[in-house]
């Protein structure tokens, strides 16, 4: 099979977009948009100041965190969560004691 038609056979397939479960509770989604998006207010107005180029690149790295903090608030998801094995428990907090790694010790 060529390349090309590789690539079409992959943009012609039906699955169904699968949206990451919710792992983030209401209470945490709702801080993470606010405080992204002081983040991100914080660091348009930095960097409208100017500075020199460290002072940049963290004003950068501000918006880039505020960013992450309201897309993830956003979709109630976050990857690292996943990875370090926490999920939303019933009672509302941010642990399951089954699949948290530290749970075992």
């Amino acid at each position: 099979m060529t390349e090309t038609a590789h690539r079409e056979n992959q943009l012609s397939s039906n699955e169904p977009f699968r949206r990451p479960s919710v792992n983030i509770t209401p209470i945490e989604r709702t801080g993470r948009i606010l405080i992204g998006a002081i983040g991100i207010g914080a660091g348009i107005v930095l960097l409208a100041g100017g500075g020199t180029v460290l002072t940049i690149v963290f004003e950068v790295l501000l918006l880039a965190a505020g960013f992450d903090l309201v897309i993830t608030g956003a979709l109630g998801h976050c990857p690292l969560y996943s990875k370090l094995g926490q999920s939303r428990h019933h009672s509302g907090g941010t642990h399951d004691q089954h699949t948290t790694p530290l749970a075992s010790r």
